[in-house]
């Protein structure tokens, strides 16, 4: 978007980088700048040994992207066609809006 091209980028991440400072900034630039960006967070309930419920309050880790004013999308990711079709989702929105996913 930056450099005004039509590429959208497409970023995996697990449930654990959300704890992390560089999550934050990176998804609020994204948001400032209208980047053309689909976050997709593999939320396995783990960091490297400890469960999401020691470190982590209780909340949809999408509730955090959309306190940022990102447009969200959730699903089960296990669920091939429920990617495939919140993925459209994404890419749609992104073409028509130009509005950020997660």
């Amino acid at each position: 978007m930056l450099r005004k091209g039509k590429q959208t980028t497409t970023v995996f991440f697990g449930d654990a980088a959300v704890e992390e400072g560089a999550f934050s900034e990176a998804l609020n630039f994204a948001v400032l700048k209208k980047l053309p960006i689909i976050y997709i967070c593999e939320n396995n309930l783990y960091s490297v040994y400890t469960p999401i419920g020691d470190r982590q309050p209780k909340r949809a880790i999408a509730n955090v992207a959309a306190g940022y004013g990102a447009k969200v999308y959730s699903g089960d990711g296990n669920n091939i066609i429920e990617v495939i079709d919140i993925m459209e989702k994404a890419i749609r929105t992104i073409k028509k809006n130009k509005d950020l996913c997660l």
